[in-house]
């Protein structure tokens, strides 16, 4: 199956240079890669959905690089009859665990999915979690004792609506515990880091407490997921969750997109200890934007990514805005050709350039597919002359959010 994947994926490789490059891997059909890691042999992952390889309609699928991009294997992966991936972690024992949803078409059910394999993205197991009923994951991490913490959303359990939830599962996914977070109001969690002490720290967005819209949401819980305090961040307008970063000073970031006036705007907030917000900021970009995910970089600043120019989903660009320690924008640049670009993940390599993931159907095989670029300090791709960079000078403009890692829940 591997053999036969590798003869059928075309994979498009512009400027592959170790100064920067830009790649893409899929099939004839709709590809999208949601969640990205930086292995421990100094290569990179890619997870997410495809419609081109596996059995399935819709299958998940992983996707190993080199450090240069070039893809090493990669791996499909069905769930009851429809499976998709959100997010990843690379595992204690080089492994990876991936989590998301599964469904069957004649059941009707959506049930909170794990998988977990070896180095090699070879199977170990899988399961799925009825216990929340219809429900999404949307994060995952790997405990302290080898376990795994999920997040994400359900229509089922919880005090009405959607409500936002925690569940533990040991080494070999069996479930521990689940806890519920939220009211009569839609309350989601996106993603989740482990405290210091043990417990949890829950980031995402509620409709039942705060100022009356939809405001981020941050929950701190002990270690059996038992809520000890929790803070929403927001005004009047709709503001939409997309990470949540846990902050060398110990505190935590929030990354997301807020609606003002017909505008969207990538939007950062920072918080102390103890969730008391110290700052927060804003960004615009070209027309509509849409921030998905962020993380803390070496100089203490932040690096944010998502979409912009997204008037229609057919226009939109990858963005990545870097700030510093306080949130000022220091410089952004936008990537992606005359289609639909989304760029989801990021990391940073410790020379300090950056490795993004998302999918484009800008160029590939055909519909949209896995994307991976590398660029430099400053999110520039060095000797890059194609389609994919172009670069924006002053962050102003209008946005629209384009959830492209969100996906609705059915109602009951």
């Amino acid at each position: 199956m591997i053999g036969m994947l590798t003869l059928l994926l075309t994979i498009s490789c512009v400027n592959a240079q170790t100064s920067g490059w830009s790649r893409t891997y899929g099939g004839p059909y709709g590809d999208k890669a949601y969640a990205l890691t930086k292995t421990q042999d100094g290569g990179y992952a890619l997870a997410g959905t495809t419609n081109s390889f596996g059995s399935g309609i819709i299958n998940a699928w992983l996707v190993k690089t080199n450090a240069e991009g070039e893809m090493q294997w990669n791996q499909t992966y069905s769930g009851l009859e429809q499976g998709i991936v959100d997010s990843m972690v690379q595992t204690a024992d080089g492994g990876y665990a991936l989590a998301g949803y599964s469904y069957a078409i004649d059941e009707g059910g959506i049930y909170v999915w794990l998988i977990k394999t070896d180095s090699d993205g070879n199977l170990l197991w899988n399961n799925t979690y009825t216990d929340l009923g219809t429900a999404i994951a949307y994060g995952i991490i790997q405990t302290a004792d080898g376990g795994y913490a999920l997040v994400g959303a359900s229509n089922t359990v919880g005090e009405g609506g959607n409500d936002g939830w925690l569940i533990k599962v040991d080494s070999d996914g069996a479930l521990e515990w689940y806890q519920t977070y939220g009211a009569a109001q839609n309350d989601a969690l996106y993603s989740i880091v482990q405290a210091a002490d043990g417990g949890y720290v829950l980031g995402g967005e509620s409709d039942s407490y705060g100022s009356g819209a939809n405001n981020l949401w941050l929950i701190k819980t002990d270690s059996s997921g038992m809520a000890q305090w929790n803070q929403t961040y927001g005004d009047s307008n709709n503001f939409i969750s997309g990470t949540l970063i846990k902050t060398q000073d110990g505190g935590y970031a929030i990354v997301g997109t807020v609606q003002v006036s017909g505008s969207d705007e990538f939007v950062l907030v920072k918080t102390d200890s103890s969730g008391n917000m110290q700052w927060n900021q804003t960004y615009r970009g070209i027309n509509f934007s849409d921030a998905l995910f962020g993380i803390q970089t070496s100089d203490g600043g932040y690096a944010l990514t998502g979409v912009t120019d997204a008037i229609e989903p057919a226009y939109a660009k990858g963005w990545l805005v870097k700030t510093d320690s306080n949130g000022i924008a220091q410089w952004n640049q936008t990537y992606g050709g005359p289609a639909q670009n989304v760029l989801g993940s990021i990391v940073q390599n410790s020379d300090g350039t950056y490795v993004l993931a998302g999918y484009t159907n800008s160029t590939g095989a055909g519909a949209e597919d896995f994307w991976l670029i590398k660029t430099d300090a400053t999110g520039v791709i060095p000797e890059f002359s194609g389609l994919f960079v172009l670069s924006m000078l002053v962050v102003s403009g209008v946005l629209v959010a384009v959830l492209v890692r969100k996906k609705s829940l059915p109602k009951n």
